[in-house]
């Protein structure tokens, strides 16, 4: 305890089974040796700790302009940190606590060997960071995070990103990550110009398909998944391969997608799926490989505009797919979706039975008779 100044290690070794303390200006615990177990209540101007064991912070540690704390083993944040700007580094990371910068200011994950697994609360202006194995945030509730800007995070292959956030959230970086998956129900996700999304998925099979079987973040094929009331893409979104040829991009809203409606969507190996439901609506430029447009509910439409596999016009009309039915008010390049030279043919659904079952057929009433050889199956409704 320093009422009135820093508390400073210059060297040494502190080894402690739970530290607990206060200074009135800036600690800093700096030895990568300590061995701390517990780390309790503990205030101070700016905190820094360096340890080599694995460390529970159980207490409320309160770092006012920033905390940081850097385990060469586990970190485990059951109680809470807060601090303007916050790092955190453990070879994992757990939280099932608190963790907040109050809602302006930064925090830093770093997980060196491990995961990143958070069911607590965390409150970030800015949220970056990066991880060996999969990276998990998805509090408890489900609305308990609020996050306002996602900056650069990379998982390293095959580890996944999972968010769910409860406020408006700015994509304002590179997000790298197998899977990468975004759940802001009722919120606006915004992505401003140079947003880069790095990621796996699978080619677009050919033919039709049921919105049912469309992939999701449950399919577990790798891709980003973003579901939102509101999508709001300005400038340039660029979507890459991390680990192969081919990269999926599903946005789920129930409000608006918006695209830029100049530079818009590059992704040259996506297949991009989107989701509207209960009316929503899809605009600007998009140049993809694959396009699928799932409509659930009444009403919407779609006003895009780019190229489908290097069509573009009425070509890349001809090459997008929409489900369950063809419909004039969703378009590309001005065409319907899924029109052939901008004309939308009827469509008619599959029958559910054989239809082959519906044709009847009779048999000779005299075989022997040489004037009655044949007896036609009725195959229309008037009688010839």
């Amino acid at each position: 305890l320093v009422s009135a100044g820093a508390i400073n290690q210059t060297g040494g070794t502190l080894v402690a089974g739970t530290l607990t303390g206060s200074a009135a200006t800036a600690a800093g615990l700096i030895q990568p040796v300590n061995k701390i177990g517990t780390l309790g209540n503990f205030t101070a101007a700016s905190i820094t700790l360096n340890d080599a064991a694995a460390l529970t912070v159980a207490g409320a540690v309160h770092g006012g302009p920033s905390v940081t704390i850097v385990d060469s083993a586990a970190l485990s944040i059951t109680g809470s940190v807060s601090a303007t700007a916050i790092g955190l580094t453990g070879a994992s990371i757990t939280i099932p606590g608190l963790v907040t910068d109050g809602g302006a200011g930064t925090v830093n994950l770093v997980a060196t060997a491990g995961t990143i697994d958070e069911t607590g609360i965390l409150i970030a202006g800015t949220l970056t960071g990066n991880a060996a194995g999969s990276t998990s945030l998805t509090g408890a509730p489900a609305t308990a995070n609020r996050i306002a800007t996602l900056g650069a995070f990379a998982v390293a292959e095959p580890g996944t990103f999972t968010l769910n956030d409860s406020v408006n959230l700015l994509i304002n970086a590179t997000v790298s990550a197998h899977q990468i998956t975004v759940t802001d129900v009722g919120n606006t996700v915004s992505l401003p110009n140079g947003t880069r999304l790095v990621t796996d998925g699978i080619a677009r099979p050919a033919g039709p398909i049921q919105p049912a079987n469309l992939p999701t973040s449950a399919s577990n094929l790798g891709g980003a998944y973003i579901t939102a009331a509101n999508f709001n893409q300005t400038g340039s979104l660029t979507v890459g391969n991390l680990g192969g040829a081919n990269n999926i991009l599903r946005i789920d809203t129930t409000v608006t997608t918006k695209f830029d409606p100049v530079t818009g969507l590059q992704g040259p190996d996506t297949w991009l799926i989107l989701g509207l439901t209960n009316g929503a609506t899809a605009t600007g430029n998009i140049n993809v490989r694959a396009l699928d447009v799932a409509v659930t509910g009444q009403g919407g439409g779609a006003t895009l505009s780019g190229s489908i596999s290097g069509l573009i016009g009425q070509g890349a009309a001809g090459a997008g797919n929409i489900s369950p039915l063809t419909n004039p008010n969703f378009k590309i390049n001005a065409c319907p979706i899924h029109s052939v030279n901008c004309v939308l043919l009827p469509t008619q659904g599959l029958p559910q039975t054989n239809p082959v079952a519906d044709i009847n057929f009779g048999t000779l009433f005299n075989p022997n008779d040489d004037d009655d050889d044949l007896l036609l199956p009725i195959v229309s409704d008037k009688d010839y």
